[in-house]
């Protein structure tokens, strides 16, 4: 089964995380499904050797537009892939207008957005019969006919490294004073995680700052998570689920930075709900049974 994970994401690497999540749970499955990523490019090194990702440059005006769509870089792109189901990742307007030359069955993953997500702007508006399945990937309580799943996330608790590894790999060439390390890392908009590395220094603790813009960040930063006596982060939905999957929400402080589409300072009112299941594994098994 050749799956195509899509996203239009810009503001950081968070959209496209939830391909990967999605690839690697294929992996984990042994199912004979490939996942290949569809993207806008985007400013992080870690993602220059990421396997079959595709990057496309999207003119907006031209998506929306039936008369001119099959000729866009994306269009040409998708169908050249040649998917036997899409799944797009949050950002579908940009999609919209393709899925009909696929001719294949669409799924869509939704996070926490504006409710005028799922109405759309007056030039191509939602469509819900487009998409075989539509699920929330957190609580968000859309109008409409959503399906829950539980959030994916990129690694599971068996695939972290242990602690005393995780450390090394954390501190990279710095020396290590033995003491409490804190990590702290974002991976959004430029400038952000100095901010946060400069607001939460304290006294006598080792600091360590990953900023995925660096050629040297380590990636995917959930595998280390253990290496950290405590960390601070941006409450974007990867960290924060990642934190709750991988039992190192205690330590965290989250700082929920202002998104347009993405109302941090919500998650950090959720209720601390356990989570049964990454919907990475949940949503492959989906895939591999629909129909």
């Amino acid at each position: 089964m050749r799956v195509v994970y899509f996203t239009a994401g810009t503001a950081g690497v968070g959209d496209l995380m939830h391909g990967v999540a999605l690839r690697r749970a294929a992996q984990r499955s042994g199912l004979p499904i490939t996942v290949s990523l569809v993207s806008p490019p985007l400013p992080f090194p870690c993602l220059r050797d990421l396997e079959d990702h595709v990057t496309v440059a999207m003119d907006a005006r031209a998506l929306v537009d039936p008369r001119r769509v099959a000729e866009t870089p994306l269009a040409q792109a998708m169908v050249a892939l040649r998917p036997d189901v899409v799944v797009i990742g949050h950002f579908w307007t940009n999609l919209q207008c393709v899925l009909p030359l696929l001719e294949v069955e669409a799924w869509l993953l939704l996070r926490k957005a504006p409710p005028i997500w799922v109405q759309g702007p007056p030039q191509a508006p939602f469509s819900p019969s487009l998409y075989a399945r539509r699920f929330e990937i957190e609580p968000v309580g859309f109008v409409g006919d959503f399906e829950s799943l539980h959030p994916l996330v990129v690694v599971n608790r068996d695939e972290m490294v242990p602690a005393a590894a995780a450390r090394q790999r954390l501190l990279g060439s710095a020396v290590d004073d033995g003491g409490p390390l804190q990590l702290v890392f974002q991976a959004g908009k430029p400038g952000e995680s100095a901010t946060l590395a400069s607001s939460h220094r304290r006294p006598g603790v080792q600091q360590v700052l990953i900023d995925l813009r660096s050629p040297q960040a380590p990636w995917p930063i959930a595998t280390l998570l253990h290496g950290a006596d405590d960390v601070v982060t941006g409450a974007g939905y990867n960290a924060w689920w990642e934190a709750r999957w991988l039992g190192t929400a205690a330590k965290t402080t989250w700082v929920p930075f202002a998104r347009s589409v993405d109302d941090q300072a919500w998650r950090l009112a959720l209720p601390s709900t356990p989570i049964a299941e990454n919907g990475a594994d949940q949503l492959i098994r989906m895939l591999w049974g629909r129909g």
